[in-house]
């Protein structure tokens, strides 16, 4: 969308934080011991069952959250009683709960838990390659592996400099020995 309305309309979008026109509530909130869990409701049914689950059924008899637009125009008061009840809670348990209840949920990973998740682990979506100058870095890939092209790259890239004699040779033309630079 975005880039398709910049090209077509010259129209650059502004920042919108975790607000989507099409589901309310869709933000992060914060939960105890230091961690966030996501919560997205994407249709009216899915915000009654989030609803029910956090115990407060009444709000689908309130006209304020009735429907999507309802309640992205009350979203701040939704947020913020959404944000109070999961202040207690256990992000990963609750991000289990939540999705067995057929709610969209996640804890949110910090740096750290990029590199210990389960799925992108099953992905391989971090790689090792040795830096010549800094060691064993992790590098991002791809989750997944299209047939027929390159595989994954070798090793890490090269220092700066490190291929100015092929590039002196091979596209420049200028001598084959080190030292004729």
């Amino acid at each position: 969308g975005a880039l398709l309305d910049y090209h077509a309309n010259d129209e650059v979008l502004d920042r919108s934080g975790n607000f989507d026109p099409k589901a309310a509530p869709h933000n992060a909130y914060a939960c105890a011991k230091d961690s966030w869990i996501a919560i997205s409701c994407w249709s009216d049914e899915e915000f009654g069952r989030l609803a029910t689950f956090i115990g407060h059924p009444e709000w689908l008899n309130e006209e304020a959250y009735a429907t999507l637009d309802r309640r992205q125009a009350n979203l701040s008061d939704l947020d913020e009683m959404i944000g109070e009840w999961c202040e207690a809670q256990d992000a990963d348990a609750l991000a289990g709960s939540l999705q067995e209840a057929g709610i969209h949920a996640y804890r949110v990973n910090s740096i750290a838990d990029l590199f210990t998740d389960e799925q992108l682990r099953h992905r391989g979506t971090w790689r090792k390659r040795r830096h010549p100058e800094i060691g064993d870095q992790a590098y991002y890939f791809p989750g997944f592996t299209l047939p027929g092209m390159p595989g994954p790259f070798p090793s890490a890239a090269p220092c700066l400099g490190a291929e100015r004699y092929v590039v002196y040779r091979e596209f420049v033309g200028r001598g084959s020995e080190k030292n004729e630079t």
